[in-house]
């Protein structure tokens, strides 16, 4: 018999066998996309909730109870969320209280440390 089998009946069950995830077209998801080509590893946006490349987003950790900065080296102990560098994402983020909730703190929680950072790194404001 193919499938797996009933344990109380000994016929095949009806529930279909499972296939790997990105094994094939119906499948694929962006974890095992990246797994396949080789690219880095997949992150997901606090912000937007899109999947990325830990490379194309930026990390953020807690300094203190309730500020919140940019881990430019992507390495510094504790928590972490990660963002897409877009002021559109950090709202969303904002909005939502996604922020506190990824880093575990209580809202509210100041930002203006990533708004900085967003500033003086050329990322654009939201609406131009």
């Amino acid at each position: 018999m193919d499938g797996p089998v009933a344990p109380e009946s000994g016929t095949p069950s009806s529930r279909p066998t499972s296939t790997p995830v990105g094994s094939g077209p119906a499948g694929s998801s962006a974890v095992a996309d990246a797994a396949r080509t080789g690219r880095g590893p997949v992150r997901t946006c606090i912000g937007c909730r899109r999947r990325g490349e830990r490379s194309d987003l930026v990390r953020l950790v807690a300094l203190g109870p309730a500020t919140v900065v940019v881990d430019e080296r992507r390495s510094a102990p504790g928590r972490g969320g990660w963002l897409h560098p877009q002021h559109s994402c950090l709202e969303l983020a904002l909005r939502r209280g996604t922020v506190a909730r990824a880093l575990r703190l209580q809202p509210p929680v100041d930002t203006t440390a990533v708004a900085s950072w967003m500033a003086l790194n050329g990322v654009p404001a939201a609406g131009t």
